[in-house]
């Protein structure tokens, strides 16, 4: 079941490559023009939760009564099989334990909603220029 369900909802933008959303909303990119190139829509309730494990056992110091703990990454709850061709979009937190778990997979992307994303009236995101990656490698 888990094999079907993962073949149908790839969303697929040209020959030999193709997206999946692992993020719980959809993700447009879209060129210098404005117009979007991609939208992909949630595959997230049909995956196991990709999270990341944090260890925030690492006490800093406090900010006033609030403690602040170094935050490390790794311990991904799921990591999905290479697929060539394949690029599995995620959250930033995700992408950042994937890098540890897995950093010679540079097929996990994340929408860069940085300054010089589209963003709607209210300021936000609507649809990224290009993807980020925490790849230690580019293949």
């Amino acid at each position: 079941m888990f094999a079907a369900s993962f073949i149908t909802k790839i969303k697929k933008v040209m020959d030999n490559i193709k997206f999946i959303n692992l993020t719980p909303h959809a993700v447009k990119i879209a060129n210098a023009n404005g117009d979007i190139i991609l939208d992909v829509p949630s595959s997230a309730n049909d995956y196991p939760a990709l999270r990341a494990i944090q260890d925030n056992s690492n006490h800093l110091f406090d900010a006033g009564n609030i403690p602040v703990v170094k935050a490390q990454f790794g311990g991904a709850t799921f990591v999905p099989p290479k697929i060539d061709g394949t690029y599995y979009i995620v959250s930033s937190i995700a992408a950042q334990a994937l890098a540890v778990d897995a950093p010679d997979r540079a097929d996990f992307v994340v929408p860069d909603t940085g300054d010089d994303c589209i963003r709607d009236a209210q300021g936000r995101p609507f649809a990224a220029l290009r993807f980020l990656s925490y790849a230690a490698t580019n293949k």
